[in-house]
Formats: structure tokens, C-alpha cells, sequence
């Protein structure tokens, strides 16, 4: 099913009493690669890191946020290797977050961490003299999409991956 179209939104969403494509800075007759521009530009200002608190007065104040992540590890899959092709695929979730009152429950913070001190034990190294991307400081590629696949099939020591995951 193709997404609908922001004009959508504005004609049936009955609590909205504002134009997205205003507050995306846009024109009613960019197409969607533009409009995806144009929103991720927009999520960049509102970050907190950035625009602080201001940021959510900036992001048009939404009472319900649909937060989707995804994850295509195919592409880094060794097919041949049962080692990892059983255990690494493609994966996808979704949430919505609603805004609610101060008296009642809701997400009042959280922490997220990880530990990548087993890195050598599992990982999927960058293709040093196949990219064409640059690398940050860390060694990450820049930009989003890579322009090409730049990291190898997945690597696991399956041994010593489980003894530090349990």
C-alpha cells in the first residue's frame, strides 16, 4: 500500500489546524523525495540536543508520533555460513507515542546502552578498499545510505558470543 499523501492527512485528521507542508517549509506539489527531505531536515532542528527544550514547540506540538525502526542485515548475511545465517535477518517495529497530561502515567525517561566490547567476536567489518564513502573518526561510514554496500558478511564467534551474552 503506497503512503498517502500529506494532503490526506490535512483533510481527514480533524484535531490538525495547521498545514504540514508549512510547517515542513515546502510547496503542496513537492513530490516525496522532497517531503522526506524536508521532514528529516525538520527532526534534525527539533532534536533536543539541538533545539533544546524549543524543540517540541518548533516539531508543531503532535499529540501522536508513530516511531518505526527497521533493520535489513540480509545484505551482510553469508548464506553459505549456518553459523550466522540462521540467527541474522531482517527485522522491523513500530510504536506509537501519544502525548498525555502530567497527572497521568506515561514515558517519563529511559536509558539505552550497549556494550561493544565483544565487537571482535561479532561483526561485520567495513570493505576498506571497496567503499567509496569516507569514514568518520570512528570508523563509521558518512551519510546515510552508504552508496554502496560497504561492510563484509557478518562474522560471529559463536562460542564466545554466547558466553558473553549469558
Amino acid at each position: 500500500m503506497p503512503p498517502l499523501p500529506l494532503s490526506h492527512a490535512r483533510h481527514h485528521h480533524h484535531q490538525m489546524d495547521f498545514d504540514l507542508y508549512d510547517l515542513l517549509g515546502i510547496d503542496n506539489s513537492c513530490d516525496q523525495s522532497q517531503v522526506k527531505v524536508a521532514y528529516c531536515s525538520l527532526q534534525k532542528r527539533c532534536h533536543p540536543d539541538i533545539a533544546g527544550p524549543a524543540g517540541h514547540d518548533i516539531g508543531g506540538g503532535f499529540n501522536n508520533v508513530l516511531v518505526i525502526g527497521a533493520d535489513a542485515l540480509s545484505r551482510y548475511v553469508d548464506w553459505t555460513d549456518r553459523g550466522t545465517c540462521i540467527l541474522f535477518g531482517d527485522a522491523a517495529g513500530a510504536v506509537l507515542v501519544q502525548a498525555c497530561n502530567s497527572e497521568e502515567d506515561g514515558l517519563f525517561g529511559f536509558d539505552l546502552h550497549s556494550d561493544g566490547s565483544g565487537q571482535r567476536h561479532l561483526n561485520a567489518s567495513i570493505k576498506a578498499n571497496k567503499s567509496n564513502n569516507a569514514l568518520d573518526s570512528n570508523g563509521s561510514v558518512v551519510g546515510f545510505p552508504p552508496k554502496q554496500s560497504s561492510y563484509s558478511c557478518i562474522q560471529m564467534n559463536g562460542k564466545e558470543v554466547f558466553r558473553f551474552a549469558v
